[in-house]
């Protein structure tokens, strides 16, 4: 960020930026995350209500893990501090002008999802085959993917660590199930919605309590519904393994049993629709 120069103080419309600091116990890294609000109002609009949202860029987190679902060897890695984080410890005011990308801005997330794929597609003559995959496997900031072979997941792991480097990213914060890779990539490196909570959450909309009030023994009497897509090989004894599922809370007004049955068949309908796409 730079500083402001005294005399544009005043003259121009400006929004001060209040922060929250979000404590993570227990972190490995960044345990204190400051997370702006851009939503704050105070004589007029917010800085979100001025700012552009942009479209939606981010891929489906159900493709991207059926997806990963394929590979023998799992490979996930996050990008280190892909939103800019500001901590100004100077005792005198000072006013500052953002030069980065902020947390807490409804346009952000927007701009990192149209940032990240756009350096990936300059980097495709160098890494082809690591583009093609990462270009369906990043959810924001996360890269969930993985290999068939320890060496097609060690070869993923140093291209997408050397592209996302050259844009300024650095992807750490490394995951997978194989033994040989992790200590591999350790030694290059430095130094996981439950279905009833849904349902309790709705009870407690539901009951009007306030979120500063104790808890009461609140009734979870809703229902829910589900859907489950298994695989099954027409060979041998024809195992059918599991692909997929997805679970609702039932809507708060009450249903007759027939239309929740056609509720649930068309959420059935929607996460096969999802799950041939993905495999096509």
């Amino acid at each position: 960020m730079k500083q402001v120069p005294e005399p544009e103080i005043g003259h121009n419309k400006i929004h001060y930026l209040s922060y929250n600091a979000v404590i993570r116990q227990g972190k490995e890294t960044t345990e204190i995350c400051i997370v702006y609000v851009a939503s704050a109002t105070s004589n007029g609009a917010s800085r979100n209500e001025s700012l552009h949202i942009g479209p939606k860029l981010n891929q489906q987190i159900l493709e991207i893990l059926l997806r990963f679902r394929f590979y023998r060897i799992a490979l996930i890695a996050d990008i280190e501090k892909a939103f800019h984080i500001i901590n100004n410890k100077e005792p005198k005011m000072k006013v500052f002008r953002f030069r980065r990308v902020v947390i807490g801005a409804a346009s952000s997330p927007t701009l990192l999802n149209a940032t990240v794929p756009n350096h990936m597609e300059g980097c495709e003559e160098l890494f082809p085959s690591t583009v093609a995959q990462l270009m369906f496997s990043m959810y924001v900031d996360d890269m969930v993917c993985g290999a068939n072979t320890e060496s097609e997941a060690y070869t993923s792991y140093l291209e997408s660590k050397d592209m996302l480097a050259r844009g300024g990213f650095n992807l750490h914060k490394f995951i997978t199930n194989n033994v040989n890779l992790l200590n591999k990539i350790h030694e290059r490196e430095t130094p996981t919605v439950i279905i009833e909570f849904m349902i309790f959450l709705q009870e407690f909309n539901k009951s009007g309590m306030n979120l500063d009030e104790p808890l009461t023994d609140l009734l979870l009497e809703s229902t829910a519904y589900a859907a489950v897509v298994y695989l099954v090989i027409n060979h041998g004894v024809r195992p059918a393994k599991f692909v997929s599922s997805k679970t609702q809370v039932a809507p708060i007004n009450a249903q007759t049993i027939p239309r929740l049955k056609l509720i649930e068949a068309l959420l059935l309908s929607c996460l096969m629709n999802t799950v041939t796409q993905t495999y096509e």
